[in-house]
């Protein structure tokens, strides 16, 4: 079966850091909550060259993050999640090779979703996401981590499957397609999530990376019966933003009161 989102790694102390973002909801982003300032911190690792990929925040992610805080995609349906105190039901989020857990952690203290399941193919980047929830508090109790493996037949995505909730709102993604080889078992990962119902839509946010990748990865989607709808026009992401536009989309969706 496919792997999550890279591999852990050597883990160099020199290299782990946390980035911590002070958020501000926009009041004109329609985003359900109370309004008040919430941190959102992840523990990532810069070290990339030691293959630590699925520990590192991503641009892409980045990206995802501000497109779930800005209130301008709708999760689709209830997802059957419990709604946190004084949050309307918004429903549960399943992430997919989620690394550090940012593109959960950003649906959850949003408003976007009342809960999440953030998933990876890799031991070791579940374990960072699990701390990254814990480091959050409270606001993320409704995150849980799991290791899920990207499958390419029906037998094994069911045993897969088994960390899953049985529905969900959407399914989220981000810097996925890097590696080609990885291609077709996400393709059917997703492809059997939607198909199966678990949820109704994916949004998925890539970078290009790898010549080639993208389109593959369009054309397995396809291939699975699966509408593709590229959201990069518009107010959404250009196909060649750069990491500090990516920054900056996050910025414009949350109120950056602080960086560290």
């Amino acid at each position: 079966g496919g792997g999550g989102s890279g591999h852990g790694g050597h883990v160099s102390p020199k290299s782990v850091g946390y980035v911590s973002h002070t958020l501000r909801p926009n009041p004109s982003a329609g985003v359900a909550g109370d309004g008040r300032p919430r941190v959102v911190s992840v523990r990532c690792d810069a070290n990339v060259l030691a293959g630590n990929t699925g520990m590192a925040l991503w641009d892409a992610g980045l990206r995802l993050g501000a497109e779930l805080v800005s209130g301008r995609v709708q999760l689709g349906g209830d997802g059957g999640g419990a709604a946190a105190s004084g949050r309307p039901a918004r429903g549960c989020v399943i992430e997919l090779g989620a690394g550090t857990a940012f593109a959960s952690l950003c649906a959850v203290v949003s408003g976007a979703a009342a809960e999440a399941v953030a998933t990876d193919g890799d031991a070791d980047a579940v374990s960072m996401s699990e701390h990254n929830v814990e480091v959050n508090g409270s606001t993320t109790a409704s995150i849980r981590c799991a290791v899920l493996r990207w499958q390419e037949d029906e037998a094994a995505m069911e045993a897969a499957a088994a960390v899953l909730p049985a529905s969900a709102s959407a399914v989220l993604a981000a810097d996925v397609c890097y590696d080609p080889e990885c291609v077709p078992a996400l393709a059917f990962t997703i492809g059997w999530l939607l198909s199966t119902r678990r949820a109704p839509l994916a949004l998925v946010a890539n970078a290009r990376r790898t010549p080639g990748a993208m389109e593959a990865f369009r054309e397995a989607l396809e291939a699975q019966g699966l509408r593709v709808e590229d959201l990069t026009r518009g107010t959404h992401a250009a196909l060649d933003e750069t990491p500090e536009e990516a920054v900056a989309a996050l910025a414009a969706a949350f109120e950056v009161c602080g960086f560290s």
